[in-house]
């Protein structure tokens, strides 16, 4: 293996490594981010869950009101219900669609068809109040039923969804912490296998030209003696110090055959 390939073999391993890195990086930075999104997602959730429970109590009152109340009070109240049911129905939905977690989604699920039958049950009964007051009554009891169902809902699925969030919380600090870990090993084994490459790299490089330098030393401060010749072999024999070192020896033939030919050429003239 020549010392161009290995250097180039030096750097194409630098690259895998620093690759890597990278991608090492890019899928904690994922991970964080998506685990990110379901926190977040659920903390929505949570708030509009929590304005949903606010109008069902306000419902409540308002149920309150139109059974109690005549005339003018009674029909503010109905137009309180339709506002307030409402704005209970368009909460709760929000909360369902901020969810992504199959088994919360499916828990809201649940608890949005509740509210769907209560709001109805209460627009049944403030028709009734107005129209046909007897059959009131009965609508009542069964929207108080409904509600009493839905506060129960209400509290099982917010238990669900405040645990779902700090399930959420813990899990995007594992995957950090995992990310970040995982990330330091690959850099600090990066940074290892670098090191002890490129340190083998520059000792045989520096042994060899220690060598070669050493040999031509010899011959260039000896006593002319032009039959000698670098001993190619070693940790240089195929790469390029070798191929100088053939370059040379070709040179002291060819000047070896020089002198001769040049004493021969003198001992004739003598």
């Amino acid at each position: 293996m020549t010392i161009k390939r290995r250097l180039y073999g030096m750097a194409g391993i630098a690259l895998i490594f620093v690759a890597s890195v990278s991608l090492s990086g890019y899928w904690g930075i994922s991970s964080v981010q998506k685990t990110t999104t379901q926190v977040a997602a659920i903390g929505i959730a949570i708030r509009n869950h929590i304005e949903a429970g606010m109008y069902k109590e306000m419902t409540r009152e308002d149920i309150d009101a139109m059974c109690m109340k005549k005339g003018q009070d009674q029909q503010d109240a109905i137009a309180n219900w339709a506002t307030h049911s409402k704005l209970l129905v368009d909460r709760d939905s929000a909360a369902r669609a901020a969810t992504s977690d199959p088994a919360l989604k499916a828990t809201l699920d649940g608890e949005g068809k509740l509210v769907e039958e209560y709001q109805n049950a209460g627009d049944s009964l403030s028709k009734d109040l107005v129209s046909d007051p007897p059959a009131a009554v009965a609508q009542a009891g069964h929207t108080v039923e409904l509600f009493t169902a839905l506060q129960q809902e209400f509290q099982d699925s917010g238990d669900q969804l405040e645990a779902g969030a700090k399930q959420a919380e813990l899990s995007a600090g594992k995957k950090g912490s995992r990310a970040t870990r995982i990330t330091f090993a690959i850099c600090g084994l990066s940074l290892l296998l670098l090191m002890a490459g490129s340190f083998t790299l520059v000792r045989t490089i520096s042994q060899s030209l220690n060598r070669l330098t050493l040999m031509i030393r010899d011959i260039a401060q000896g006593e002319g003696d032009v039959t000698k010749r670098l001993i190619i072999a070693g940790a240089f024999a195929n790469d390029e110090l070798g191929e100088v070192s053939c370059l040379f020896n070709i040179f002291m033939d060819k000047l070896q055959e020089l002198l001769r030919g040049v004493v021969g050429h003198t001992f004739v003239l003598g």
